[in-house]
């Protein structure tokens, strides 16, 4: 159980989105934004139920790592491996959950000028990232 409390965290925090979606459900409008075009003009709007598609995407994608996880313990995953891919678990939920943050906040105030600010913390999120993994990837390669 112990080695398992990264999991159990990440799980669990990986269900906030998603309940706060729902929260956020009876005070959203009836139509939300659900596209925008290159001119960052809405060119669909969709049903605010469609704000539950990324939570529960991202719900599946934790259980989706947490398989492999399972899977690569299961045939003898190195120390080294288990940390870089906690690592990569860590980078990819953040990656949704940044996602899952800006979307409904875009969807529930309907402002349509979110976009550069998106870019920027989506660049941002993907260079730490790929940094923690790089240095994770050289620190592994140095133990052997």
């Amino acid at each position: 159980m112990k080695k398992d409390r990264f999991y159990l965290i990440a799980g669990l925090t990986t269900l906030i989105p998603l309940i706060l979606t729902f929260v956020l459900l009876p005070i959203a409008p009836d139509k939300i934004p659900a596209h925008y075009n290159a001119d960052n003009i809405v060119d669909r709007w969709g049903s605010k139920y469609e704000l539950l598609i990324l939570p529960i995407v991202t719900v599946f994608i934790f259980l989706m790592m947490y398989a492999f996880h399972k899977i690569f313990e299961f045939i003898g995953q190195s120390k080294e491996s288990a940390v870089i891919f906690k690592v990569s678990t860590i980078c990819v939920l953040i990656v949704f959950y940044t996602m899952n943050i800006f979307f409904t906040y875009a969807s529930v105030s309907q402002t349509g000028n979110l976009s550069q600010i998106l870019i920027i913390w989506s660049i941002a999120w993907i260079i730490l990232c790929l940094i923690t993994i790089v240095i994770y990837f050289s620190k592994a390669n140095n133990i052997k």
